[in-house]
């Protein structure tokens, strides 16, 4: 099945990363490299933020979403979006853009030119902002099965927006059919052997020789002083192709893309797609994965992208036989603090910021660096889930969800909140590659939600994602502080047990 997240929260991860040193020299960071987000920088902004290469690879990703095919018109209305209300943006602010982009977006939005010729034809235009957006494409490509002549006239609409020399579409081109190689299973090297022996007859013998270095030659084995990283977009995707295939993990490729300089969130934008495609989710850093602003939102965008792939694709999301069935389900009486689990899961305030019960016991435990955290999180709504380190907490993560208050008039659909709180909650564990993770009592207690109804959502919501997710979970615990508690979880779950055997 395909997990669109891998390669579009890397591409967004590898851009934050570069965000804050955009336009400094290779030898200042060699001196000096990235290997944290930070934040402010090069555009005061906050650490976690994204730049123009995620935004509008968001703004595409939308428009399939909603039109189920590629509508060019679309698309630029979208980016349009983006350049006149700063939507898709990580902090509603618009703060990076190109130079091509913004006058092509212009002749589309005022001069009523079609987005098919609004894109920059000339030479010099020849910069990255089309390659760093056509990520989703591959995708697209990928799920439909296309062959390759539409694949290069889906590139070449997409691209043409803001970018229309044949020197643009040739460098998404490449990068789309390497991206669709590496979706398919190939390695990042068989993959490389796969581009270098396409067809690219369709461009000028000029524009195919510009790409020489990639095609012709072995890119992986030029030094480090003979790649550059510019803007344009002949460096940026030599420079992409040669962090990738140097490197053995998406940690790696990414800090040794961005450490290259110049145009820092561009270049680690785009290796960061590849590589998250090759590595997953689960092993890129947690804290770049906490780090990273609205991190929910770009996973609830993918699911909905991943939704569309599966309905193009006949082939993907049929997951009925991929349950795993040694994942062990245990109910335990006793106190959360002190259950040895991957991660905990703690019964927060929306606030994030520490309360009573469980939520206070677990701050208490993981100590101040705990509390600086969350601070950084900006909250947490209802039914929402967010993942921080444990600290001195007895874990490697703690992952925070607020449960609906059972008896506030003000709050619809608890039940489905409540429900929220175990899935989101267990679909941060698949992407932090958490083997075992401990729930208290959500929503009980303090939320006042029936016990029954706690029960009975806590457990089914748990086994019936366990069913339809592939999942490398090993153990869920139920942890109930009272003993009656206890007795009705064990009373409830042994009941759905003699019925799934009947």
């Amino acid at each position: 099945m395909l997990n669109s997240k891998n390669g579009i929260i890397g591409l967004i991860i590898g851009d934050a990363l570069g965000v804050p040193v955009e336009f400094c020299t290779r030898d200042e960071l060699l001196k000096k490299p990235v290997v944290h987000m930070v934040g402010f920088g090069s555009h005061n902004v906050p650490k976690g933020t994204w730049s123009d290469d995620s935004s509008m690879t968001i703004a595409t990703i939308d428009s399939l979403i909603s039109k189920g095919r590629i509508d060019e018109s679309d698309i630029a209305d979208k980016f349009m979006d983006w350049v006149d209300n700063a939507n898709y943006t990580a902090t509603g602010i618009l703060f990076d853009i190109g130079r091509t982009t913004i006058i092509s977006l212009r002749r589309y939005s005022t001069d009523g030119i079609s987005a098919q010729k609004s894109g920059g034809d000339k030479e010099f235009d020849n910069g990255n902002g089309s390659l760093m957006r056509i990520l989703p494409l591959a995708y697209y490509f990928y799920a439909k099965k296309s062959k390759k002549n539409v694949i290069l006239d889906g590139v070449k609409l997409v691209s043409s927006i803001t970018h229309r020399h044949e020197i643009s579409v040739l460098a998404c081109y490449i990068y789309t059919l390497y991206a669709i190689e590496l979706l398919s299973g190939a390695t990042k090297e068989d993959a490389y052997d796969k581009i270098k022996n396409e067809d690219y007859s369709y461009f000028s013998p000029d524009t195919v020789t510009r790409y020489n270095r990639i095609l012709k030659n072995n890119i992986k084995d030029l030094k480090l002083n003979e790649i550059k990283s510019s803007g344009y977009v002949v460096d940026t995707l030599e420079a992409t192709l040669w962090a990738i295939l140097n490197s053995n993990s998406y940690n790696q490729a990414v800090v040794l893309a961005v450490n290259l300089g110049e145009d820092t969130d561009t270049v680690g934008a785009c290796t960061g797609g590849l590589a998250g495609i090759l590595y997953g989710i689960r092993n890129i850093l947690s804290e770049w994965k906490i780090d990273l602003i609205k991190y929910n939102y770009l996973k609830e965008l993918c699911a909905k992208f991943d939704v569309l792939l599966n309905k193009l694709s006949c082939t993907f999301g049929n997951n009925n036989n991929i349950f795993k069935s040694n994942i062990n389900l245990r109910i335990i009486n006793g106190d959360i603090t002190s259950t040895s689990a991957d991660a905990v899961v703690n019964a927060a305030r929306t606030s994030l910021l520490g309360g009573g019960g469980v939520d206070g016991a677990i701050h208490r435990a993981a100590g101040v660096e705990l509390l600086e955290k969350c601070r950084e999180l900006n909250g947490c709504g209802v039914g929402e889930a967010k993942i921080t380190d444990a600290y001195n907490f007895p874990a490697k993560y703690i992952i925070h969800t607020v449960a609906p208050i059972w008896d506030s008039a003000t709050v619809q659909n608890k039940e489905k909140l409540l429900e929220n709180c175990y899935k989101n909650s267990l679909s941060l564990a698949e992407d932090y590659d958490i083997k075992s993770i401990a729930f208290p009592c959500l929503g009980m207690g303090a939320y006042r939600c029936p016990l029954e109804v706690g029960t009975k959502i806590a457990i089914d919501t748990v086994i019936n994602y366990c069913k339809n997710i592939e999942s490398n979970l090993d153990e869920v615990i139920f942890v109930c502080f009272e003993k009656h508690v206890y007795d009705y979880y064990c009373r409830y779950f042994n009941d759905i047990a003699v019925e799934e055997n009947s």
